[in-house]
């Protein structure tokens, strides 16, 4: 049985996990496999969102549109069996002024224990951190604009439970501590996933809350002293992801998402395509 269950793990150690970024949404910043001492994942993406309806505060739809369109690499690395590395760097295009490189994200993820339970699955409890910098000067003060310019530390705590028959389910909550003006906020996610050497489908919901912060509602009350970058920005959203393995060491990945409740951002839907590929890295 722990033979299967390593077989299973294995077979989503290349598995594409994009790293989220503030207002061009994508998937929960965690999850719970780990890729393997010397593993190196590499993922570029793109992903294309709409919205026609911005929540200027809490569960308050305003007629206001976007498009964006995001370029993102990805990359992932076992440091250890039980320590990993992520890195996220996205380019997003929204207007063509406002377009530039947004910001780029980094997280360490430990295991610290790992359960096998008599019938083959296991639990493990995993913890995170990470930060986020602006990579570029790039203007915050527009609903068009890529992002909120803030600089962030994350911190999350991770329980998953995997069956060998590649059945999982996977929870994430955590703190995300941001510097002024930028409101900080509680993240939460779960996934409900099947993970076969020959697919990887899950289904998942994420969310963020933020503490305090202003609504862009004020501004359009006629408020003359609003700064985008005091905006509390809250959300939820649901998703699946879907991966196709060539082999075991590439693969494509696809995502749709819709946010269902917000504050201070689009009733956002998005698509996300991506290229896998794994680097076994030499003398590991």
């Amino acid at each position: 049985m722990e033979k299967n269950v390593r077989m299973s793990c294995r077979a989503l150690l290349f598995l594409i996990s994009f790293c989220p970024f503030s207002w061009a949404l994508s998937q929960p910043a965690i999850d719970g496999f780990m890729r393997g001492k010397g593993n190196l994942d590499v993922a570029p993406s793109l992903t294309f969102e709409n919205f026609s309806n911005y929540y200027s505060k809490i569960n308050n739809p305003v007629s206001v549109k976007r498009t964006s369109l995001a370029a993102n690499i990805y990359l992932a690395y076992g440091i250890t069996n039980w320590l990993d590395l992520q890195v996220s760097a996205p380019y997003v295009y929204t207007a063509a002024e406002l377009s530039n490189f947004q910001d780029i994200s980094s997280y360490i993820k430990a295991r610290l224990y790992q359960w096998n339970l008599e019938s083959g699955a296991s639990i493990s409890f995993m913890l995170s951190a990470g930060a986020k910098l602006p990579m570029s000067n790039y203007f915050t003060e527009s609903v068009n604009s890529i992002g909120q310019a803030d600089t962030a530390f994350d911190s999350r705590a991770i329980v998953q439970y995997f069956r060998s028959d590649g059945f999982f389910i996977m929870a994430e909550a955590g703190y995300t501590y941001r510097l002024d003006p930028v409101p900080s906020s509680y993240p939460f996610a779960v996934k409900v996933g099947w993970a076969r050497s020959e697919r990887y489908i899950d289904v998942w919901y994420d969310q963020q809350i933020a503490i305090g912060g202003r609504d862009y509602q004020e501004q359009r009350d006629g408020s003359t002293d609003l700064l985008f970058r005091t905006l509390g920005v809250s959300f939820g959203k649901i998703g699946i992801t879907y991966y196709k393995p060539f082999n075991s060491i590439n693969g494509i990945s696809g995502t749709l998402s819709q946010v269902i409740w917000g504050r201070n951002v689009g009733q956002t839907t998005a698509i996300s395509l991506a290229y896998v590929h794994r680097f076994k890295l030499k003398n590991q």
